[in-house]
């Protein structure tokens, strides 16, 4: 699905140079998804909090913000304080809970050529706790 929505959304958009994030809920899951991902043509990075280390995690970050990368696959990383305005589809594997939710949702809304905001996807089911955090900060 992420594949065929992903390649429909930069049809749509007219833009090649777009860039989406899984977020997953487990380092296996993680793996899972970034070695389907190889088998298909568009490039991706694994970034898992529990394995790489600081100088790989930040490689693949720039390399995605440069457009090298069409994807980041991510377990417990760049959900928050990450600005690379190229990013447009948030894939959500995981709930997410409080403000971490509201900052990983602004990832996908930075202004980028003429866009002002992004897509995210919910196979998490969030509406609870995205409601909950709302009701709270707001």
């Amino acid at each position: 699905y992420i594949i065929v929505d992903f390649e429909k959304s930069r049809i749509a958009l007219n833009n090649k140079t777009i860039g989406g994030m899984v977020v997953c809920d487990s380092s296996k899951q993680a793996r899972t998804i970034f070695d389907e991902m190889k088998k298909t043509n568009y490039s991706s990075a694994l970034i898992l909090h529990d394995e790489d280390d600081t100088e790989t995690r930040r490689q693949r970050r720039d390399e995605f913000k440069k457009g090298q990368i069409d994807f980041l696959i991510v377990y417990n990383m760049l959900l928050t304080g990450f600005d690379a305005p190229r990013l447009k589809k948030l894939y959500l594997g995981r709930v997410i809970k409080d403000h971490s939710l509201l900052q990983a949702l602004t990832r996908v809304n930075r202004p980028y050529q003429k866009f002002r905001f992004g897509y995210v996807v919910d196979f998490a089911d969030i509406r609870a706790e995205f409601d909950k955090t709302n009701k709270v900060m707001f």
